[in-house]
């Protein structure tokens, strides 16, 4: 667990500035698992990194499956963590072998839901009860138009409103996640509330 320790902690150094809180919550939880996992089917509370075979992860795997009912896609999302820390330790010189290298991380492919035109509209039109509903509601929408994240939606100023092509208003902004930009055409009628701004 010490090469999981020591990368938590540098990475929580990095978040909010080029690493999401939300993914250090999974490196943490990802951790926690394997020690559970250990003191679970090893009756140890940690164990040497060249210690860690083919069947170790293969346990890890059949733990996380059994004890906590995750998806296929789950589990291997925390073991795919925890090659990172394992590929870590060879690089410093702290493992001589890689049990990786022999395990497979399938993933399999799923399918997302997504509401049709109709129904967008009929949200769109819902008299709801309170105007803290209405503005999550109007957030959700505009993720939907915009195909931006609630996390990119939310830290929305008017500073990402620019003035683009043909003299008309366009969003320009970053995916926190990626860092990928993003720039899109804004329709007539939209209103923006950013803290006091209404744009």
């Amino acid at each position: 667990l010490d090469p999981f320790d020591d990368y938590i902690k540098d990475y929580s150094k990095l978040v909010n500035i080029s690493k999401t809180k939300k993914t250090y919550n999974r490196y943490v939880l990802t951790r926690n698992r394997i020690e559970e996992f250990m003191a679970s089917e090893y009756n140890h509370t940690d164990i040497a990194v060249n210690d860690v075979n083919p069947k170790f992860i293969n346990g890890f795997d059949i733990f996380l499956r059994t004890r906590y009912k995750v998806s296929n896609n789950y589990a291997m999302k925390m073991i795919q963590r925890f090659r990172t820390i394992y590929q870590v330790a060879i690089d410093n010189g702290w493992a001589n072998k890689n049990p990786f290298s022999s395990f497979k991380l399938r993933f399999e492919n799923t399918e997302r839901g997504y509401l049709t035109m109709e129904e967008l509209t009929n949200l769109m039109n819902k008299q709801l009860t309170s105007k803290r509903l209405e503005q999550i509601r109007d957030v959700f929408v505009f993720s939907c138009f915009t195909g931006l994240a609630y996390c990119d939606a939310q830290a929305l100023t008017a500073e990402h409103i620019i003035n683009g092509p043909n003299n008309r208003p366009w969003l320009r902004t970053h995916r926190k996640k990626t860092s990928t930009p993003v720039d899109v055409p804004l329709l007539e009628g939209i209103v923006f509330t950013t803290g006091a701004d209404v744009v």
